[in-house]
């Protein structure tokens, strides 16, 4: 599934300001798991869980025509039983984290995320 285009406009106008990485962080956080590359992220399960995430902004920076920002996630990943009807393992949760490259345009706040190894 492709993921929609996400628009951080509160982020951008907050850019060069103090309070720019706690709106940033709201502003990531109230997106939904679609918005961000986090199903890619998983590492010990096998499906993203629709539950909050939290966002932790490691660093940032101007280049060019973008804003470069590194961010690291903590979210909620399930693995996926047989869904046989004698199958007695639960559903069990398991706490992920992935870090990722967020490159928000200047000018429109339109972003892109990418993962990071």
């Amino acid at each position: 599934m492709q993921a929609r285009m996400v628009y951080l406009p509160d982020s951008l106008a907050a850019w060069d300001k103090a309070e720019f990485q706690q709106v940033l962080k709201q502003e990531l956080e109230s997106l939904g798991i679609d918005d961000l590359p986090l199903q890619a992220g998983l590492s010990a399960s096998s499906y993203v869980v629709d539950k909050p995430f939290t966002v932790m902004v490691m660093n940032s920076e101007a280049q060019a025509e973008k804003l470069v920002i590194k961010l690291a996630v903590l979210y909620t990943g399930t693995v996926a039983g047989c869904n046989c009807a004698d199958d007695p393992s639960p559903v069990d949760e398991v706490n992920e984290y992935c870090e990722m490259l967020l490159e928000m345009d200047s000018h429109t706040g339109s972003c892109q995320f990418s993962l990071l190894d």
